[in-house]
């Protein structure tokens, strides 16, 4: 079995501002024999569209396969996005869970401090950083403008399993649009270009 990535482009719909989009990634692992049929197929077919190569009727076990990674990566995508925009709206204990972030996750803080007049000494701003370090507020305003870039770093697994593990987080989604289709590297591996 080799693993193969897969992207995907969600639409969520449209707000004032235009279409609202999100871009997802995931995997796929598909043995040498499914890898070469989806080759072999790109070629004598000329297309990687999945209805005109007729993977749903042909090789139903494979669509299946490549249905279920597309469908995970959409559904997963939407939800993350979703959850992310929802986080001040979870009720957790943010102590708790910055806390278990500074032990497990690298969060750190570092307190800073604006723009500081040329003549203030070093050693009132670092009585001053010493200070902010033990605010609290400052911190978990820091640690809040934090979160939001670590769950978007890790993996969208990782991202869900965290928000809804640590910021009791609840998300009702109904199903996703999602469109099945090849891995790039396999379409890679055919030789012929392709606009999919």
């Amino acid at each position: 079995m080799t693993k193969f990535e897969i992207e995907c482009e969600q639409s969520l719909g449209w707000s004032h501002s235009g279409e609202m989009t999100v871009n997802g990634k995931s995997y796929v692992e598909l043995t040498d024999e499914e890898v070469e049929v989806l080759v072999n197929l790109i070629r004598e077919k000329g297309t990687t569209d999945v209805e005109t190569l007729e993977l749903r009727e042909k090789h139903p076990a494979l669509y299946e396969k490549l249905d279920m990674a597309y469908h995970n990566m959409a559904y997963k995508t939407e939800e993350l996005h979703w959850l992310i925009n929802g986080l001040s709206y979870f009720e957790y204990d943010i102590d708790k869970v910055m806390n278990f972030c500074e032990e497990n996750c690298g969060y750190e803080f570092v307190p800073k401090i604006g723009d500081v007049p040329d003549n203030i000494s070093p050693d009132f701003i670092a009585a001053l950083l010493e200070v902010r370090k033990e605010d609290m507020d400052c911190k978990r305003r820091d640690f809040r403008n934090w979160l939001p870039d670590y769950l978007r770093s890790i993996n969208i697994e990782e991202a869900c399993d965290f928000m809804y593990s640590h910021l009791n987080a609840h998300l009702e989604m109904d199903d996703v649009n999602y469109v099945v289709g090849i891995p790039q590297a396999i379409i890679d591996m055919t030789k012929i270009n392709f606009k999919s």
